[in-house]
């Protein structure tokens, strides 16, 4: 195994664990932007899955045509990204399970530990996001 835990490694260990057979899951990738380090987000469900929902490893270069392409929308928050809109820049391409589009940088920010303001521009701190106003460096 690498020094980085992939997504197939979290399938791995789920595989190999305790969990009992009775219990559903389901494992999805993260877009490394949208949570800084994180590999996947693993679902676990009360009622049971159909057998096509229990797969634990998808191919990810596969997107299909399930996907339902929403232009400039934010496939978070479903506003407008486009030329415009006020959410153009920093905008970046999003895909979640079902949609493809954006994602808008109020949905991208992350909030900070020290003042509580989301922000784009951040340090990680002991396990802690940190503006850079609050960390001593000003903003861009």
């Amino acid at each position: 195994m690498s020094s980085k835990i992939t997504l197939d490694d979290v399938a791995v260990f789920l595989g190999a664990s305790d969990i009992p057979p009775e219990i559903d899951y389901r494992i999805s990738e993260v877009c490394p932007l949208a949570i800084k380090g994180a590999v996947a987000v693993v679902y676990f469900y009360a009622e049971e899955l159909d057998e096509e929902a229990q797969k634990t490893v998808y191919d990810l270069t596969d997107t299909g045509n399930d996907l339902i392409d929403i232009g400039n929308n934010c496939t978070h928050c479903g506003e407008d990204t486009s030329f415009g809109s006020g959410r153009f820049v920093n905008r970046i391409p999003s895909t979640t399970d079902t949609q493809e589009g954006y994602m808008c940088p109020d949905c991208l920010a992350v909030g900070c530990a020290g003042c509580g303001e989301k922000t784009l521009e951040y340090l990680i701190t002991e396990g802690e996001v940190f503006c850079l106003t609050c960390q001593g460096l000003g903003g861009i």
